[in-house]
């Protein structure tokens, strides 16, 4: 009689068990395992964008180097021709 009384116990403590580990994976398991999939593809978008960045950034350096190069070699350029402008203009100022 007393161990029916535990069994009968014992069984109806399993079932409330069950039904609350249920419940308690529906209503908070499953919806947090939905959110921490939504930030992996969240971040995982930032990662790929952050990398694009990256690259871009090291595009516009070599660019910029480039650029900076072309410019000195510009003014290089200027800078003879207004020494040849200079020039010209003592030569053409003796001669009058």
């Amino acid at each position: 009689m007393i161990i029916d009384n535990i069994e009968t116990i014992l069984a109806m403590f399993v079932t409330t068990a069950g039904m609350f580990g249920w419940i308690f994976k529906v209503w908070i398991i499953n919806p947090l395992s939905l959110s921490i999939a939504a930030l992996d593809r969240s971040l995982n978008k930032i990662d790929n964008a952050l990398t694009e960045i990256r690259a871009q950034s090291v595009c516009m350096q070599t660019n910029m180097a480039s650029l900076e190069e072309s410019l000195k070699s510009a003014h290089r350029r200027i800078d003879d021709l207004a020494e040849r402008a200079a020039v010209i203009e003592r030569e053409l100022r003796e001669h009058d």
